[in-house]
């Protein structure tokens, strides 16, 4: 009994020191590889992501909508939505606002000085179900869904949507040409008084 209880006793002393040496080779793995970088290391533009997934609408119906405020600035969407005859403006509208809210409270940014970089409607999985139909068939349905994502973007000099400026010697040939109207304009008014 004793050899077994010495036997035993080597057996559980050396197993604590393996242990500790396989400690000790991953303690020395994990300091040669590099940290990763930090938000503020990286360079390039801070992109804000909102989705939306499993809507129970269509995606077909759901891009007339997106497709709508691509590239605007985001204060000009929520002005454009509520004017868009269309079911998916709600939820298009809630994403922009939760997208707008990430930005503000996760990136510090400013509301002003975001735009709709991309927004995309995607198919989602769809329900199969029947209806019935003449002399006992039944016809398919699928009811379909969709994942929607906006990311958001900072802008970069002009706004998108903004149009490019008239060069000087076009504008001031506008300008006569406006004035020449607007005088036009007062004649057939004075001639209409009297």
């Amino acid at each position: 009994m004793s050899a077994l209880a010495e036997k035993s006793v080597k057996q559980k002393t050396k197993k604590p020191l393996e242990q500790e040496k396989e400690v000790n080779i991953l303690s020395s793995a994990e300091t040669k590889t590099k940290a990763p970088k930090s938000a503020k290391e990286t360079t390039g533009p801070v992109l804000v992501r909102a989705s939306l997934r499993y809507l129970r609408m269509s995606a077909k119906k759901v891009r007339l909508v997106v497709n709508a405020i691509k590239g605007l600035p985001v204060n000009e969407a929520l002005n454009r939505l509520p004017l868009i005859n269309k079911l998916a403006v709600r939820e298009v509208t809630k994403l922009l606002q939760s997208a707008m809210a990430n930005a503000e409270h996760n990136f510090k940014l400013n509301k002003a000085d975001l735009y709709i970089k991309s927004a995309v409607a995607n198919d989602g999985p769809s329900l199969h179900r029947w209806i019935p139909a003449a002399f006992g068939s039944a016809h398919p349905i699928k009811k379909r869904s969709c994942h929607i994502e906006i990311v958001l973007a900072v802008k970069e000099g002009k706004p998108a949507g903004v149009k490019k400026a008239v060069p000087a010697k076009k504008s001031a040939r506008l300008a006569s040409v406006s004035s020449e109207r607007v005088a036009k304009k007062e004649l057939a008014l004075k001639k209409g008084k009297q």
